[in-house]
């Protein structure tokens, strides 16, 4: 025990990073709007370990995904709102947030790169999302509010059209997309 203890002794220990409560509020309000926990560290000068750690102490980390993960299941939200699929078609004009806006309500999580399923990322005008039920990920390139390109990226072919599935359970294990904790 006497050695553990010269070892423990050793290691420097970081205390937690102190939240006032206006960074408190932020922090949720992001986290609800559905941006990436990369970009609240960024937007706030915290790690993405302890924001996730500060949502979780406030109870809004897994509160937050279950009420997502419920509504989303139902298709049906809070104000009424039935969730249908979102068809986007090149040369189309549908506003960059309002597809930022359905993705998070759709069940989608932000994440800087989007590989799997059920997530997306964006960078710049380009937004990369690994829609439900496709087996590759599309890239949808805005130039102002207007889409002006689709592409699927494992063929590198151009689309004409994309359609975006919500999430559904029966096409998709809700535990692990809702299991990045």
């Amino acid at each position: 025990t006497k050695i553990w203890q010269n070892f423990l002794g050793r290691i420097p220990f970081v205390s937690s990073p102190n939240y006032t409560p206006d960074v408190t509020a932020i922090i949720i309000e992001k986290y609800k709007m559905g941006e990436s926990l990369e970009d609240i560290a960024d937007l706030t000068g915290k790690t993405v370990t302890s924001i996730r750690g500060k949502l979780v102490s406030e109870k809004v980390y897994s509160q937050f995904k279950m009420q997502r993960m419920n509504a989303i299941q139902k298709r049906t939200f809070d104000d009424g709102t039935v969730l249908s699929q979102l068809e986007l078609k090149a040369g189309q004009e549908y506003r960059f947030d309002d597809l930022l806006a359905y993705l998070n309500k759709a069940g989608y999580l932000r994440v800087n790169r989007s590989c799997e399923m059920g997530y997306y990322s964006v960078h710049g005008g380009v937004v990369t999302i690994h829609p439900f039920g496709c087996s590759n990920s599309i890239s949808i390139d805005y130039f102002g509010d207007t889409v002006e390109a689709i592409t699927d990226d494992l063929e590198k072919t151009v689309l004409l059209t994309v359609v975006i599935e919500p999430f559904s359970p029966s096409e998709y294990d809700a535990g692990e997309a809702f299991n990045s904790d």
